[in-house]
């Protein structure tokens, strides 16, 4: 959490003027004793990146990016989660409609969540300190996107490959990892696990550069399923957290 006047610097990715002015001035009227929310935007991920570029070092890179999932300009909500998750800043996205697809999208491309625009600004605000935290939204709606898919080349994973996989999917460390599978298994096993289970998706030729890419493929296999993330929430050590409304 930074520490400079506890200063939290929000991107915001938004086409409509009137929200991203409507939300602005929400976050730095609801903002956190202790805190003060500070908005900067664009109407395109470009766009909010061509401000910061302009104005560093004065102006440092967000804490945060929260996207609107569907943009004028056509842009694929998965190609502008990687492209700010690129800069090594985590994205919530916010949506009236979302998708299972477009849902799956910002997931697969490295999302840490996607929560519908109606919520209320303190949810939203609990939201952004978790996302920052390093944790994931949890959704029913993220639940019901996780499906397995037939166009996906088969990369012939073992089962252990497969619990492996789904376990360091979700944010363990190796070491988590491996006390968790059944039987466990040491930090050097899991390694070597995941960089067999890379050749072999790479030997299909499904990319596996990067965390945001291994959990991708997670997301397209279907390893990622209901029950197991019920089973993490559960979990202390794990980094998700339930963002349904109620």
């Amino acid at each position: 959490m930074p520490d400079e006047y506890n200063r939290i610097i929000i991107g915001v990715v938004d086409d409509e003027r009137f929200t991203r002015i409507g939300l602005q001035q929400e976050l730095w009227r609801r903002s956190p004793d202790g805190y003060k929310l500070m908005v900067v935007y664009g109407p395109t991920v470009q766009s909010l990146f061509t401000v910061f570029d302009k104005h560093e070092p004065r102006l440092p890179k967000p804490h945060i990016v929260l996207l609107d999932l569907m943009l004028k300009d056509d842009s694929n909500v998965g190609d502008n989660v990687q492209a700010i998750r690129e800069r090594d800043i985590p994205v919530l996205v916010i949506s009236n409609m979302p998708s299972h697809e477009t849902t799956r999208q910002a997931y697969s491309a490295g999302a840490s969540g996607v929560v519908h625009k109606q919520r209320s600004t303190d949810d939203l605000i609990a939201d952004i300190f978790e996302v920052i935290k390093g944790r994931i939204i949890y959704t029913k709606a993220f639940a019901l996107a996780i499906k397995s898919s037939a166009d996906y080349p088969d990369a012939k994973l073992s089962r252990r490959q497969k619990e492996t996989l789904a376990l360091y999917s979700l944010g363990y460390s190796m070491i988590e990892t491996g006390k968790r599978l059944d039987p466990p298994l040491l930090h050097g096993t899991v390694k070597t696990n995941l960089a067999r289970i890379r050749d072999k998706y790479l030997n299909v030729g499904r990319d596996v550069e990067g965390f945001a890419n291994i959990r991708k493929r997670a997301y397209e296999d279907g390893l990622l399923t209901y029950e197991l993330f019920l089973k993490s929430l559960e979990d202390d050590a794990y980094n998700v957290i339930d963002g349904e409304q109620n």
